[in-house]
């Protein structure tokens, strides 16, 4: 069964990619080379799945250390390992339903009640790129994480509702995710389907509303940004962002690049901000900004040059 053209958990992932991964991760080529926007080659590795907490109207699974080894298919020398575990519970509407319409990670205890049960959650890369053995952890946000959804779940198992969508029948409606980042700070981020594989997205932080965008897995357009500030000896420049990236702008990394000629560019700086120095004097003056927004396409782009004077300055 197909639900649009573009697979619901790849709209998704691409979003959650940006909340779940830390910056100094999503800044690293391995990131950007090997894990965004890339398919992966998966296997089972380890791990215990108890399959016996089935009711008329529900089933749930309990998962113990189930460690996934994947592999980017753009590259034979990078080896991921996610490993998991906790309790998803998945529901019928009614016991002669042959899916289920809603999961959770929790479990339904003696009377039936729904206790809350968040997953554990690790991932470890492995880079043998050039012959090298570099491994790197600490890559999420978060320790424990919780997760509901409303939907269409068929022939559901929580190795595939993971990983892929081709093993299952699926379609997310809501699906909804808390948890406490490693900075100590409450998220919330939900999706609400308004049409297929179209989400409107809520992100709060501490219960503070902080974002609210569209996820399609399309590009929908770039922001734009200029040089805030008198281009003059001394003074110091900032960034103006003039228009938003419909799919949400992301955190910006920062290149001040000068030039005498306009054909050769030198970097000056790497901050969000930039003090004309003396030696900048006749130059022109631009910054390079590149993001990843909030549906996974990498940007980069360039401010208007200035010309820089230093006249207030008598240099």
């Amino acid at each position: 069964m197909s639900f649009g053209e573009v697979s619901n958990l790849y709209v998704i992932g691409r979003y959650l990619f940006s909340s779940f991964f830390t910056e100094n991760f999503k800044n690293t080529d391995v990131y950007k080379d090997y894990i965004l926007n890339q398919t992966f080659n998966r296997e089972i590795k380890s791990g215990a799945l108890d399959l016996s907490g089935f009711t008329d109207v529900s089933e749930t699974f309990t998962v113990t250390d189930l460690t996934f080894r994947l592999t980017p298919r753009n590259s034979s020398d990078i080896d991921i390992e996610l490993k998991y575990s906790g309790k998803i519970t998945f529901k019928k509407d009614s016991s002669s339903d042959s899916h289920y319409s809603s999961f959770s990670t929790a479990y339904l205890d003696a009377n039936e009640n729904e206790v809350s049960s968040p997953l554990t959650a690790t991932i470890q890369i492995t880079d043998t790129r050039n012959g090298g053995n570099s491994v790197l952890t600490d890559l999420f946000t978060f320790n424990q994480i919780n997760i509901a959804g409303t939907g269409f779940f068929k022939t559901a198992n929580p190795i595939n509702i993971a990983l892929g969508s081709d093993d299952v029948e699926l379609r997310y409606d809501s699906l909804d995710i808390d948890y406490t980042s490693t900075a100590n700070e409450s998220i919330g981020i939900d999706f609400n389907a308004l049409s297929t594989d179209n989400y409107t997205v809520t992100k709060t932080v501490n219960g503070t509303l902080v974002e609210t965008s569209n996820v399609n897995g399309t590009d929908d357009g770039d922001a734009s940004f200029s040089i805030s500030g008198t281009a003059e000896g001394g003074n110091t420049l900032s960034i103006s962002q003039d228009a938003v990236d419909p799919d949400g702008t992301g955190t910006l990394s920062y290149s001040w690049q000068t030039s005498i000629n306009t054909s050769e560019w030198e970097e000056v700086g790497n901050q969000s901000t930039y003090k004309i120095k003396k030696e900048d004097e006749g130059k022109k003056i631009k910054a390079v900004l590149s993001h990843i927004d909030n549906e996974g396409f990498l940007r980069q782009l360039t401010t208007p040059a200035k010309n820089i004077y230093f006249d207030s300055f008598g240099i």
